[in-house]
């Protein structure tokens, strides 16, 4: 009887340090789990960040020149006569590409 209680004992420790090993190996990986994922947002938020700037200077790009042609314009239509208007138009058309034409 007594055999067989320290066989039992024996193999309930032997079941506990197996439970032992396998939780603290399921812990480490789930460390690990995590610390990808983190990196991974880190890295999703810096791309965002880059995409949002990159898109921001775009628009201020585009709004100045938007704002510089209409400049141009104002410019033009005021303080050009329509010889002269005539005459830019036809160097500005001369100079498109010929793929253009």
């Amino acid at each position: 009887y007594q055999r067989k209680q320290r066989d039992a004992l024996k193999e309930a420790e032997a079941i506990v340090a197996q439970a032992k090993g396998e939780a603290e190996r399921a812990a480490a990986q789930g460390e690990k789990d995590i610390a990808a994922a983190i990196e991974r947002r880190k890295r999703l938020a810096v791309e965002k960040i880059a995409l949002a700037e990159s898109k921001a200077l775009a628009e201020v790009r585009n709004s100045a020149v938007d704002l510089a042609i209409a400049a141009l314009g104002k410019v033009l239509a005021e303080d050009i006569d329509a010889a002269r208007k005539g005459a830019l138009i036809d160097a500005a058309i001369a100079n498109l590409p010929p793929t253009l034409h």
